[in-house]
């Protein structure tokens, strides 16, 4: 359908310039996807085809597997006992080894379990493979290793990285594949990445092996990289939750005949139902659902049921001039299904054709062409380095800690606290709401917090702003929310911005005005570097000087020290990068009725005493890393509850 659209020069969208209509171009048209799992079935489709596309955030680019081999082998390089690093370095194209040759470094002649890392220690011979490719691929690799080891303290990440793809050849093995360029652009960008993690002056190597698997578990929503040459003309596949606020000429809604995941297993819980199991007969040999878990069931298919329709209602309104919707004639899904009853319901059944077109062959390799990276990699290519910052090595023994605002906040509350927030990653529930489930109709308060806070750094706002603008970024922003909550945001909004501070915004130049200010400071002592990080959401410059403010869309917590402790921290970065004298700061709780705002000035003059506070932090912090979860301290009973802790449980109810 995308090639004949584009191709047919038919008019099939409208112009916004003319008032008529005019042909698609592939930048008119999105792919939405329910989730990023089959994304690569449809590159694939697009490539073969030679439609030029982009995956718009999601898995792309940490899920692929080039970023993972690589991520493999820098955690091995950094800790050598990372056994399954090691293994799965050895199966990839950086060492290129059989699946016998694995099953000979872990498991013995015996049938006894091997350390396969053994086998890299100097001076420890050879293992025996029986194809004599695997015994010269491993010696090569094994090589290999001892230098890319003895250049790690010496080497920047970014040039370690080059050295590694240089020696192996893995950027022409990848690049040879199909998509080939596309793993190319990829193995480059993390080259950049890298190259911009040392700028930033966060040094070593296991700080950004550390942050390059967190982005990989968490699916961080980083695109792949682009290689579509900066041209926006391209179809863009994304998730239907991307699309939110967005609109597109033409919307293809891929595999509506997929269908519900089922509940699968023996154990299922649902926060008001509670605890279901299924339980085996032993005359039948059959699994029988008990009454908790059947009713638990019911009602989380009822739920999802509810969550798809509102999916697909977004999904469809993303459509501006034409809408495909992409499914099978045989196996139909929920969504399917409902489309055609839809259908039926209205008496537009004979309206509707449906189209089978067999499979797209697999095209010859000589036919797909290799990609025009591919001279460029012969020819010795590389990424400019001529703009990557050299960093001298710390002294030895010299500790580096990168670190948030946000964490850092947390720590000074309690260490405990920040031990379940930012090393376990423990997640934020209220132990006494636990088990209450929010209706049908009630929306996420932390999605809409996240709302709220793209309709504030993308609003116009300041001198000559539209009189409407507040009301158009929540209608735009807000579009499958209820009607309640969409007036509840725009009031709180109304209210915060027409009282100080932000109330001086309305006279403020628009080119005084900064949102999201990201900034990254660094404090150097003699036993010890530490670099802080953070965001402010707006700061800005009128007749009263510079102002700094941070906004919650919550209520007055009550405890608000976290909170002021961030914003002293903001305060301090940007006086000191930018040599200002004074810095009005303030919290604005949009929610709160009544006392919604909590000031603060900042002078030159408090600077020295929050950096000593922040550096012995810092020093506690680095002592307390890798210690276990009881020798982190806590605060006392009555201190957690006055913070409303959602983590007391956990040290006190035990």
């Amino acid at each position: 359908y995308i090639k004949w659209a584009v191709s047919s020069g038919e008019a099939l969208v409208g112009d916004s310039k003319s008032g008529g209509a005019r042909p698609v171009k592939f930048g008119d048209i999105a792919i939405l996807l329910r989730t990023f799992t089959s994304h690569e079935v449809y590159e694939s489709a697009l490539r073969r085809s030679g439609a030029p596309y982009q995956v718009v955030k999601g898995r792309g680019f940490y899920d692929s597997q080039e970023i993972k081999d690589i991520s493999n082998l820098l955690s091995f390089l950094d800790y050598s006992a990372d056994t399954l690093a090691f293994v799965s370095v050895l199966r990839s194209p950086l060492a290129g080894l059989s699946d016998g040759a694995l099953l000979a470094l872990c498991v013995g002649a015996k049938g006894d379990r091997l350390d396969p890392a053994q086998f890299i220690r100097p001076g420890a011979p050879l293992p025996l493979f029986d194809l004599k490719e695997d015994t010269q691929r491993f010696e090569t690799f094994r090589d290999r290793l001892s230098q890319w080891r003895a250049a790690r303290d010496r080497m920047t990440i970014s040039e370690l990285i080059e050295t590694i793809i240089s020696q192996t050849g893995y950027g022409a093995v990848m690049t040879s594949r199909f998509n080939g360029e596309q793993y190319l652009g990829n193995i480059f960008k993390l080259i950049e990445l890298a190259r911009t993690f040392e700028m930033d002056g966060a040094r070593g190597l296991k700080n950004f092996i550390v942050r390059l698997k967190a982005m990989i578990a968490k699916e961080p929503g980083e695109a792949k990289a682009d290689i579509s040459g900066g041209d926006e003309d391209v179809v863009r596949i994304m998730t239907i939750h991307q699309s939110k606020g967005l609109e597109f000429p033409v919307v293809i809604i891929a595999d509506i005949a997929s269908s519900i995941k089922s509940q699968a297993g023996k154990i299922m819980f649902h926060p008001e139902e509670g605890l279901g199991l299924q339980h085996y007969d032993l005359v039948s040999g059959k699994w029988y659902a008990g009454p908790i878990f059947r009713s638990g069931a019911e009602r989380a298919k009822s739920e999802q049921t509810q969550e798809l329709k509102r999916l697909l209602y977004v999904a469809m309104t993303r459509a501006r001039d034409r809408l495909v919707l992409s499914g099978a004639a045989k196996r139909k899904g929920v969504w399917q299904n409902w489309i055609d009853e839809t259908i039926e319901e209205a008496g537009l059944s004979d309206k509707v054709a449906t189209f089978q077109k067999p499979a797209m062959p697999d095209m010859p390799s000589s036919r797909i062409g290799a990609p025009p990276l591919v001279d460029r990699l012969l020819k010795g290519y590389r990424p400019d380095t001529s703009s990557s910052g050299k960093l001298a090595p710390l002294p030895p023994g010299i500790p580096s800690m990168q670190i948030s605002v946000t964490s850092l906040a947390s720590f000074s509350l309690c260490p405990r606290l920040y031990y379940y927030r930012h090393v376990m990653e423990a997640p934020m529930i209220d132990h006494t709401k636990a088990f209450s489930f929010p209706s049908n109709d009630e929306q996420s308060r932390r999605e809409t917090g996240i709302r709220v806070h793209e309709v504030l750094e993308q609003t116009q706002i300041g001198e000559g702003a539209p009189k409407n603008a507040l009301k158009d970024a929540v209608d735009e922003k807000f579009p499958d929310f209820s009607r309640k909550i969409k007036s509840d945001v725009l009031k709180n909004l109304i209210t915060a911005f027409g009282k100080p501070p932000l109330s001086a915004l309305r006279l403020a130049p628009p080119g005084a005005i900064m949102r999201e200010v990201s900034f990254a400071h660094k404090i150097v002592e003699k036993q010890m570097e530490l670099i802080i990080q953070g965001a402010a959401d707006i700061v800005w410059l009128d007749g009263n000087g510079w102002s700094l403010v941070d906004y919650k869309y919550s209520t007055r917590p009550k405890d608000e020290r976290g909170y002021l402790f961030q914003l002293k921290l903001y305060a301090y970065a940007m006086m000191t990068a930018h040599k200002m004298e004074s810095l009005n700061t303030a919290v604005v709780y949009l929610r709160e009725k009544k006392d919604s705002v909590s000031t603060m000035r900042f002078l030159p003059i408090d600077a020295p005493d929050l950096r000593d506070r922040v550096v012995n932090m810092a020093r506690r912090l680095l002592k307390l890393e890798k210690k276990p979860e009881c020798e982190w301290p806590m605060r006392e009973r009555k201190s957690c509850d006055e913070y409303e802790c959602l983590f007391r449980s956990r040290c006190y109810e035990r």
